[in-house]
Order: C-alpha cells, then structure tokens, then sequence
C-alpha cells in the first residue's frame, strides 16, 4: 500500500464507521500510510515474508473499530484494531517496532505508551438474553447453554498471558477466525480451549491429515431409520449451525479441497455451502 492521507481514506472511513464516528478520526495523523509502507519494507511474518498488507485489512481494522467503540473508546478501539491486523501477524522481534508506528502515526498523543492495562468500558449492551465476561482485558460474549469454568490446572504464564490476551482481542470481534502459527507443543490448541471453558463455549476440534476427506467436515448422505438416505451433518456444519467454537488442527496438512471447501465460510461472505442439498 502507498503512503495516504487520512483525507484519501475518508470514503472508506464513512463506510465503515458512519459520519459521526469518522469525524472523531480528524487528529490521527496518517493511520496507515507511513506505517505501512515502513513496515512492508522492513519487517517479517511469522512465515519469514515481507507482510502483506492491503485495502482489505485497512476494513477490516476499521471494522473492529466500529464494534469496539461503544464498550472501548476510541483510542483503545483504534489501537486493539490496528493491533489485530497489522501487528499479530509479524514475528515476535518486530512486534513492539510496529506498535511504535502505529502509536506515532496513529495516537501521536500517546506516543509515550498505552496505559498498561488500556481502561476498559462497559460490556456491549445486553440482547436476547447474551450476557459477557472479562477475559484479558477484553469482553468475551458467554453461551448461555455452556457453563464458564476456570481450569485451575491450566499454568499462566506473564508470555502464556501475553498470547492470551492477543487472542482474547480477536474472539472480541466475534467475527473474524484466527489463525494461529507456531511449533507443535507450542500450546496453541490449549489455549483456545482455556478460553472456550472460560466462557462456556462448547469446542469442537478436528484433526487433519493427508487422507482428510471434506464430508468429514461438511457431511453426507447416510441410510436413515426409514431405510431412505438423509443427510447428516459433518462436523463443520454443526458447529456453524449451533454456533460452537471449532479448531482447525494442523490445517496445513489438510488435502485442496478441504481447504477449499472453507474459503467462503473464513472469508468475509462467512457462509458455509452444501451442494448436496
């Protein structure tokens, strides 16, 4: 992306944030272009690339601004935001180096430092009967069908809490996946499954491979009660069905049909087909 001025972003601003809330933005310097164009050039993902930063990640920043706002304000909005875009991508060593970007091109009034923790707000407002809880600085949205459970034998560590924190940030949202990178035994399922328990969410973890067949995830047709063929659900389809968390395991490893099979679901449409019904 090339280096703009906020005035150039002001459509998509408006689009995503509405006119009232993007006339709060006229202090920020630059929120993207400066930073970006730095970052793309010197710094690295967790892949060992040079990032990729786009138009899209921009909306999607924003996009997290517009729901965080009310229980968050807007500094903290904007910061959590662009934190979950453009810096959790990057390996480790040059996190801080972009957060220092972003606090000097996007809260140049704060380009001392965030308050440690940034001050939280009140929960989003209560609707059919959804009700939230605290997790790592963050309001996480509880199913009511679950229990929240606080796992005494999972040990927290000041990195573990770190990571924790990151990935609370993300499930805040409630609308983007999260993809999580890293060696195996790194802990990665673990803690998705501390913050399930943690608000009563039920997880569903799928374990993939070469041999990895779609209906496993999606369904297909089996011989019902009646003798007739009905079609049963895969794992994939009842978690998006009754909204359940579900883990990915070792997706890499997952055949190209699978992995297509998911793309309209992880991608903005966030919609899952069956063609055989």
């Amino acid at each position: 992306m090339h280096a703009v001025q906020v005035h150039e972003y002001l459509p998509v601003l408006g689009a995503v944030l509405g006119p009232d809330d993007t006339a709060l933005l006229e202090d920020v310097h630059d929120p993207c272009g400066a930073s970006v164009a730095e970052a793309e050039a010197t710094l690295l993902d967790g892949a060992n690339q040079r990032p990729q930063f786009s138009l899209r990640t921009l909306c999607r920043a924003l996009t997290y601004v517009a729901h965080a706002l009310g229980s968050y304000g807007l500094e903290r909005a904007l910061w959590d935001g662009f934190h979950m875009t453009f810096v959790t991508q990057l390996q480790q060593r040059h996190q801080t180096v972009c957060e220092a970007l972003l606090l000097r091109h996007l809260l140049p009034k704060r380009s001392g430092g965030l308050a440690k923790p940034p001050p939280m707000g009140a929960p989003p407002k209560p609707t059919d009967g959804q009700h939230w809880v605290q997790f790592g600085g963050f309001w996480i949205q509880i199913d009511p069908r679950g229990r929240p459970m606080d796992d005494a034998r999972y040990i927290v560590t000041p990195t573990v809490e770190a990571r924790l924190q990151t990935v609370a940030r993300m499930v805040a949202a409630r609308r983007f996946p999260v993809l999580l990178q890293g060696p195996t035994s790194a802990g990665k399922t673990s803690m998705v499954e501390r913050l399930a328990r943690a608000t009563g969410h039920r997880l569903v973890r799928i374990n993939n491979h070469e041999h990895t067949d779609v209906q496993e995830y999606v369904g297909s047709f089996q011989p019902g009660a009646s003798g007739q063929l009905e079609f049963c659900d895969g794992a994939l389809t009842q978690a998006v069905r009754h909204g359940y968390w579900i883990v990915l395991d070792e997706l890499n490893l997952a055949p190209s049909e699978v992995l297509e099979a998911l793309n309209r679901l992880l991608d903005d449409n966030r919609e899952l087909l069956l063609p055989e019904t």
